[in-house]
């Protein structure tokens, strides 16, 4: 084989290669993309209906296992944060008060000396997928 047709094969080799892994992503993005079969579980609350309530810290509880160590120095920008423009973002609680996404505005809501918060409860969602939430969030 001359050095002429060597250089074809691998130029021919190398372009069938790229050719099936791009249809291998495109399949693979296809079947992502596609909607759920009717075996696979769709969600129907799509828009659940939430309700700002107020909860006492005291009601509140951290997660069982912290995703990150809270930084003081975040705290207490919060904290600046929430004395000049007050408590604008509710924290999402799920089963039993158990913070979802706001440890850090409760911990400053506590420095603060609020007595309660508003709160968002996360009722439609299972513990595994308010767990799932949480990390999601972080």
């Amino acid at each position: 084989m001359t050095h002429k047709n060597l250089k074809h094969s691998l130029h021919s080799e190398l372009t069938q290669n790229l050719k099936a892994r791009d249809k291998a992503r495109r399949a693979q993005r296809a079947t992502l993309a596609s909607a759920p079969g009717p075996g696979e579980r769709r969600r129907n609350d799509l828009l659940p209906r939430f309700e700002i309530v107020n909860r006492p810290l005291d009601e509140l509880r951290s997660p069982s296992r912290s995703l990150r160590r809270l930084d003081p120095a975040h705290i207490r920008e919060i904290v600046a944060s929430i004395n000049a423009f007050g408590f604008c973002v509710p924290v999402l609680i799920g089963a039993g008060g158990r913070v979802i996404d706001g440890l850090a505005r409760v911990e400053a809501a506590r420095l603060t000396g609020l007595a309660h918060v508003p709160c968002i409860e996360i009722n439609h969602l299972s513990n595994e997928e308010q767990r799932v939430l949480r990390l999601a969030l972080n």
